[in-house]
């Protein structure tokens, strides 16, 4: 059954078109494909000779299900293998993943999983269904090898003929490699509206494997890349139940908890994010090789929740190095899949400067590269790279990074999604620096307008674009503007109790400042000073130097001028002794209130 699909002279030809593809990494990729195929057809051959030897009474209905599987599987293995025998440089970089992700043979085996599939009425056309189902596998082969793009219009031809056919689980099926596609290709609401009608295909058919493929894909799409958990959070008890009835104990399951881990981190519910990653990693530790791809993905979310609960930034490391050892190991060093970890790599090294510039970089080389310069993951690197340059005073670099960043998501993610807000708010404070405060206004008005479409009611990260308002009304010298906005933005970000966002801080400090401007000094001391006992991390050093500069000011005008001096000397000496202090220090300032408080 291999012959011509993987014997000696088609083994030759694929080997050849990937080593002459004139990537540097070709003969590594070429040197994990072969091996792996090879494994692939021995499975499949020993698959199907058991399935022959068992071929008598009550096995038959079994086997004959099993047959079908088989068959399928043997399809889209031919398929790869002609997809990989016109190697090109994307499809070298995703080969090693395309073949693992191939579907084991010994699934074929599996009675759960082929009892899942015989309630599925077979087709009154089965030619018809047969010959655009080999479309489908050629598309899925291509999709797998990181021909997204040339197959997007391919998938639309054959959902349109199999809604003609009116064969729903063919339907299905289509509807979720196209849903798959668009959602790789970052046109999240367009794959979202395909994954709804593959699960409603797929119930029609009565195919409970690819209504939980569909279900989990949603998930994913809508609760992670759309940024909205509370759309989803009623399919995921339907999910779980599902997955764990059809295939549990399965990569398929470590998927699941992979999944919901990922809208349980967007929606900031860290520890439960955190106790289902590492359930999925547990999972796949006992069910899969230790050179499984799916290890990759797992370590990576694991990684980025860790950093994000704060605290963890050791743990952070440990889980992204080993996501990046084993992507650099198994993928290639130029496969797409680094552009995230370089990026969420460069997070978690915040107190290595040098570090952290290094990787943000080599997420958008890379990522440029790899994707092209209009992806969201390019805007991303881009986004946290103008952060740092930022802190470092490289603000006209900053402030173009912003802008191409934003182009991005709003060409790839749209005016409704809140991380386009957030890099519209990025863009609006680097104007600000620049003293170019109207374009700033615009900006943080249109930031806060997509925040509240893409949410119901007030959340803290609406606080983000708030409070971005008052830093550019305190930057104008209009501190009663800049107080009610301040003001504002803290108690958006307090509402609804749960822990105080980072950000909160920062407003707090904000309007203490904006009432010390106006003269309302015993306020600015009621809301500053405690937040001098607060531990240290929630405000960098530059801005712990100011929150002491304002509230010795304060004390100064209230009649307590010794306790001020005291306080500024220690904001002085502690910023004095800070490292990777950002160009906006307020040392100069100090100093110079000093010099005038001493005097008199």
């Amino acid at each position: 059954r291999f012959a011509g699909v993987w014997d000696p002279g088609r083994r030759a030809e694929v080997g050849a078109a990937l080593v002459g593809s004139g990537v540097a990494n070709a003969a590594a990729t070429w040197a994990r494909v072969a091996p792996a195929l090879d494994a692939y057809a021995v499975a499949w051959v020993s698959e199907a000779t058991a399935r022959c030897l068992a071929e008598e009474g009550d096995e038959r209905v079994h086997n004959e299900l099993a047959q079908l599987c088989l068959e399928r599987r043997h399809a889209e293995v031919a398929a790869l293998v002609d997809v990989l025998a016109r190697s090109d440089a994307e499809i070298v970089e995703h080969a090693v993943a395309a073949v693992g992700q191939l579907v084991a043979p010994a699934r074929c085996g599996d009675r759960a999983s082929l009892a899942a599939s015989a309630a599925v009425v077979p087709p009154s056309d089965p030619v018809a269904v047969a010959a655009l189902r080999q479309r489908l596998v050629v598309v899925e082969a291509e999709e797998r090898a990181g021909h997204d793009a040339a197959v997007l219009a391919d998938s639309a031809a054959i959902v349109d003929e199999a809604r003609a056919l009116g064969y729903p689980p063919l339907l299905a099926e289509a509807l979720l490699r196209r849903g798959s596609l668009l959602a790789r290709g970052a046109s999240y609401p367009a794959a979202d509206a395909a994954l709804i009608e593959a699960y409603a295909a797929a119930e029609a058919a009565g195919h409970d494997l690819l209504r939980a493929e569909a279900l989990l894909l949603r998930v994913e799409v809508v609760g992670f890349h759309m940024a909205q958990p509370e759309l989803v959070a009623a399919w995921v008890p339907g999910a779980i139940a599902l997955v764990r009835r059809l295939d549990p104990e399965s990569a398929l399951e470590a998927r699941m908890w992979t999944t919901i881990g990922l809208t349980e981190h967007i929606a900031r519910e860290f520890d439960l994010a955190e106790a289902h990653q590492r359930r999925a990693l547990a999972l796949l530790e006992r069910v899969s090789t230790a050179e499984d791809p799916q290890r990759i993905t797992v370590l990576l979310h694991l990684g980025r929740t860790l950093w994000a609960s704060g605290g963890q930034s050791e743990a952070s490391l440990a889980a992204l190095e080993e996501a990046r050892r084993l992507a650099e190991t198994l993928l290639g060093p130029e496969h797409p899949s680094l552009v995230v970890i370089y990026l969420n790599l460069a997070n978690a090294y915040a107190a290595q400067p040098d570090m952290l510039l290094t990787y943000y970089r080599k997420s958008l080389a890379l990522g440029e590269r790899v994707l092209g310069p209009n992806h969201p993951s390019v805007a991303g690197a881009l986004s946290n790279l103008g952060n740092s340059l930022m802190h470092y005073g490289e603000v006209a670099e900053a402030l173009a990074n912003y802008r191409r960043a934003v182009d991005i998501y709003l060409a790839t993610l749209g005016e409704a999604h809140p991380t386009t807000a957030m890099n519209i708010c990025n863009l609006a404070s680097a104007l600000v620096a620049v003293k170019r405060v109207p374009e700033a206004h615009e900006w943080f008005a249109r930031a806060l307008a997509i925040y509240e479409r893409a949410h119901d009611g007030p959340r803290p990260e609406h606080a983000i674009a708030i409070g971005g308002m008052g830093e550019a009304y305190a930057a104008e010298g209009r501190w009663e503007e800049a107080r009610e906005h301040a003001h504002r933005a803290l108690a958006v970000a307090t509402a609804g109790g749960g822990p105080r966002p980072w950000h909160a801080t920062n407003w707090q400090l904000n309007e203490a400042e904006a009432l010390q401007r106006l003269g309302r000094d015993r306020e600015a001391r009621a809301l500053g000073e405690p937040l001098l006992a607060l531990p240290a991390g929630p405000l960098k050093p530059e801005d712990l130097a100011r929150l002491r500069l304002i509230v010795a000011r304060a004390r100064a005008a209230t009649g307590a001028p010794a306790e001020a001096l005291a306080l500024a000397e220690t904001a002085r000496a502690e910023l004095a002794a800070a490292a990777n202090v950002s160009w906006q220090s307020p040392l100069a300032e100090i100093d110079a209130w000093l010099r005038e408080a001493r005097a008199r």
